[in-house]
């Protein structure tokens, strides 16, 4: 029998994605996988427990047991926009590790929560998901590091003939993407059908962030998240700039989670930094609702939202 195993983030997509698996497949033989960062919102473990029993299967919690702020002082590098090792450690890592030691490759499809307009992402996942969790062995041509795997692999993730690295598993985990498929809808229709099943959906939504995971403080969100976020939730934005500052005196080094591209030119940009500026911006605009409702400017690039992507960007 096929063990179908759900990566769930708590957000829209992960519950379509459960709803079709569970429409087309049954609730046997169904796990919905959730890996917990410990920083998440209180709503979203509120909706996983009421989409977990509306769908009629209960949620499996693994967890590293750190926050995302404690990986980056264990591995002295201040995640950012660009890497993001909290990804690897604390959702692909222990997600990893309970395939391994609950489900079989041979007779296991994974299913992510990508959608139609994600497409381009599905090569590296499929071949992530073809090796073990060290990853692709790479190798050194001229100083720079190449995939030997990276030639077996289609833009679709169909795999090609040819030999591999030594970490190509001899079975590589079946992954699949349901709401790539017809019909084809946004997050705004998601979280409609959500809502007209009676489910309460993650107020981070309705917030305006671009998904609910980690509190709102995602280091790949971007300079217009963290606005949002010191708007939203100054207390949680207070609480990654105190994290941040400490990285930096610990490393000694003008790093940041965002970055500064005025002029061109790319260069840290703390939070500190931008809370002035944003500061600075309310001061001289007091009757503005939102930074996010106005142009974006050289000071504060409102339209810079990134996502999550924590299980979208294994790279092999």
């Amino acid at each position: 029998m096929t063990h179908h195993v759900v990566m769930w983030s708590g957000g829209i997509t992960s519950w379509a994605t459960a709803r079709q698996v569970i429409a087309e497949h049954g609730t046997d033989n169904v796990t919905l996988l959730f890996a917990d960062t410990l920083i998440e919102d209180e709503d979203l473990y509120a909706f996983n427990d009421q989409a977990s029993a509306k769908l009629g299967i209960p949620i499996t919690r693994v967890a590293d047991g750190r926050t995302p702020w404690q990986v980056f002082e264990d591995k002295r590098w201040l995640g950012n926009t660009r890497i993001a090792q909290c990804s690897w450690e604390l959702k692909q890592l222990v997600c990893g590790q309970w395939l391994v030691e609950n489900a079989d490759p041979a007779n296991t499809v994974i299913y992510l929560g990508i959608d139609w307009s994600e497409t381009h992402r599905i090569r590296a996942i499929v071949m992530g998901y073809a090796h073990t969790l060290d990853g692709c062995k790479k190798i050194r041509v001229g100083g720079e590091l190449i995939s030997l795997c990276a030639s077996l692999f289609d833009e679709d993730g169909n795999r090609l003939p040819g030999p591999g690295c030594a970490n190509l598993l001899p079975v590589a985990w079946t992954v699949d993407f349901p709401l790539t498929r017809p019909p084809y809808r946004d997050k705004r229709d998601l979280i409609a059908e959500a809502k007209k099943s009676g489910l309460a959906t993650p107020e981070m939504y309705d917030q305006g962030f671009p998904h609910a995971n980690c509190g709102g403080a995602c280091i790949k969100g971007g300079v217009g998240n963290f606005t949002r976020l010191y708007e939203v939730y100054p207390d949680r934005y207070a609480a990654a700039e105190q994290a941040e500052e400490k990285m930096r005196r610990l490393l000694g080094k003008d790093v940041s989670i965002l970055r500064d591209r005025r002029g061109g030119v790319l260069k840290p940009l703390p939070l500190a930094e931008l809370r002035r500026r944003i500061e600075h911006r309310k001061f001289e605009q007091p009757d503005l609702l939102s930074l996010l409702d106005a142009e974006p400017d050289d000071l504060i690039d409102t339209q810079d939202m990134g996502g999550c992507g924590c299980f979208t960007d294994l790279a092999a």
